[in-house]
């Protein structure tokens, strides 16, 4: 195996980000669904434009958290890639751009305790309006397992790691872009549900104590946020980052509809936020009528955290510097 670097220069890093602020307090269980994009234009010969949209639990804060040293600031994360990347397990020969790939990953750039890392099992082609569910399961409190299935083909792949006992502190929905890649088709999160080992947290399903701490990005909505009875579980309808570029000439972004909760012929380039039905028409949750689901929602801040707020069961906020994470810098590029 020959382990090249490649540097991947950011332009754009979105997430929804769910920080936890008790002391030893860990996500045990995270779920979520991903409708598969389309496929990104082909890019010119010699790029290394990239698409990475996953979700993700990494330590969060480590004066928070148990085990950081351990291991550092690692992320668990399958990602759903498009273009070039550490991904290990590729078959020889894949074309980065002929298809959307997904694999569980384990990426630690601390270089704790063997330097920097980007670990992973098995990968799977799915293709764009497909319904990936993505499952992170903890056992023996030290045994991570990310598991994704294709809701049309049933097929999946996993992965697992032992992190020792390290505490993850942080959940995510992120979607990250680099080398001139633009997002212009949406990408949509649903179905998500998350598990805490502990009660009472503040920065848990946007507890309504909050001031400043749980971030999402400006544009971006997360509907239907709810805390389960007993305490430690939460879910949300969906996730949506709109699409804020115009796309090239010849791209047709498909009208699908989207979740339980998606209007008849809802479409993904509709809802453009504050516009009466969005910018193309369409109507439902991810935007339409109404503008920007619900109304405003807080403003972000800089630095460990951001404002929230809630409004007609909607949140939006504006982005965090802290958000950034495992962006513009160096990545280990695996090739076989």
């Amino acid at each position: 195996m020959r382990i090249a670097t490649v540097v991947l220069l950011a332009k754009l890093a979105s997430a929804f980000d769910m920080p936890l602020f008790t002391k030893g307090n860990t996500f045990t269980e995270f779920g979520v669904s991903l409708l598969v994009p389309a496929l990104p234009q082909r890019p010119q010969e010699n790029s290394q434009l990239t698409y990475f949209v996953w979700p993700g639990l990494q330590p969060g804060f480590s004066q928070n958290n148990v085990n950081f040293e351990l291991l550092g600031n690692g992320v668990l994360q399958p990602v759903l890639t498009y273009g070039v990347s550490c991904v290990p397990n590729v078959e020889p020969g894949t074309d980065p751009y002929a298809q959307w790939l997904v694999s569980g990953l384990y990426v630690n750039l601390d270089k704790k305790p063997t330097g920097e890392i980007c670990n992973g099992g098995a990968v799977m082609s799915v293709q764009p309006g497909d319904t990936i569910r993505f499952l992170f399961t903890l056992t023996q409190q030290t045994i991570w397992t990310q598991t994704v299935t294709s809701q049309n083909t049933g097929k999946s792949v996993s992965y697992s790691i032992d992190l020792g006992g390290q505490t993850q502190g942080r959940a995510e929905l992120e979607v990250e872009l680099y080398n001139a890649a633009s997002l212009y088709f949406p990408v949509v999160y649903t179905d998500i549900s998350l598990r805490v080992s502990m009660k009472g947290d503040i920065g848990f399903c946007f507890d309504a104590r909050q001031t400043a701490y749980s971030n999402f990005q400006q544009g971006e909505t997360c509907t239907g946020m709810r805390l389960g009875e007993d305490g430690v579980s939460c879910s949300v309808d969906r996730c949506v980052y709109q699409a804020n570029t115009a796309p090239p000439s010849g791209f047709v972004v498909e009208n699908v509809e989207v979740g339980p909760t998606a209007g008849a012929g809802t479409n993904l380039n509709g809802g453009g936020i504050g516009g009466t039905g969005g910018n193309t028409g369409g109507s439902g949750n991810s935007g339409g009528s109404g503008g920007n689901s619900g109304g405003g929602g807080g403003n972000g801040g800089s630095g460990a955290g951001g404002k929230s707020s809630k409004s007609s069961g909607a949140v939006t906020l504006q982005a965090a510097s802290s958000v950034i994470i495992l962006m513009a810098g160096t990545f280990i590029f695996l090739s076989l």
